[in-house]
């Protein structure tokens, strides 16, 4: 969720700095390798690198969530690290580069031990998060190969459409953590249920088998006749 809140705060921050181009940088040696964007591991090899902008950072947010997915489950326990990281841990420049492009272009796909380390709505939002990065990170390592003066014009289209992109991105982790918490609410309501005690069953009135209760007697039912005593005596033999 911090994730998430975090990226949204950048997203209002450093977008208007950019469209004034007065924090976009130059420099691409700055950073841990290991979350370094492609064009940043490419430049190394490029005698005029492309800026730095707020794609770099979009990559470099994600290489640290691929992190935590490779590295850790869902419960925050610690894993072996995956072949994958080793990878990019030893690799520099182009070579680092094209090997973070191919997973980029892995789109859902995720291998079975780290997939079932954490639940279908975090790997949804990775796979999302990913799904959308990939053809960004495309259309700007393309320019690398453009000539000098049709670099310009193509990376306005980037500075232009930045918010959009954000927006986009922090969808992705809105509808993660409404899914998360929706779970988290039927989990806990789940609890609460099996947690409260049944009530008790109430007994049977017990009923005579000789008597029924006055209320059973129908309401045309005429009254009882009471035998007259003169014509019980009337019965009687004389002494």
């Amino acid at each position: 969720m911090k994730l998430a809140f975090t990226l949204r705060w950048t997203g209002e921050t450093y977008v208007p700095q950019l469209l004034n181009s007065a924090a976009v940088s130059s420099t691409v040696s700055q950073g841990t390798p290991l979350y370094q964007s492609i064009m940043v591991l490419y430049s190394v090899d490029l005698p005029q690198p492309l800026p730095h902008d707020y794609l770099d950072d979009f990559e470099s947010f994600f290489y640290i969530l691929t992190y935590i997915i490779y590295k850790y489950d869902c419960h925050g326990v610690s894993h072996p690290i995956d072949k994958l990281l080793k990878r990019w841990e030893v690799s520099t420049g182009t070579n680092a580069a094209e090997s973070t492009e191919a997973f980029l272009s892995r789109g859902k796909f995720i291998p079975g031990t780290i997939a079932s380390r954490w639940p279908d709505t975090c790997l949804d939002v990775f796979v999302g998060f990913r799904t959308l990065l990939f053809p960004l990170v495309q259309g700007k390592v393309s320019i690398m190969g453009m000539d000098p003066e049709d670099v310009p014009k193509s990376l306005r289209w980037f500075t232009l459409n930045a918010e959009h992109h954000y927006d986009k991105i922090i969808q992705v982790f809105d509808t993660g953590i409404a899914a998360l918490e929706k779970a988290d609410a039927e989990e806990a309501a789940s609890r609460m249920q099996m947690a409260t005690p049944p009530q008790p069953l109430q007994p049977p009135e017990r009923r005579s088998l000789l008597k029924r209760p006055s209320g059973e007697y129908p309401e045309s039912q005429p009254p009882a006749k009471r035998s007259s005593p003169n014509a019980s005596q009337a019965g009687q033999s004389p002494r």
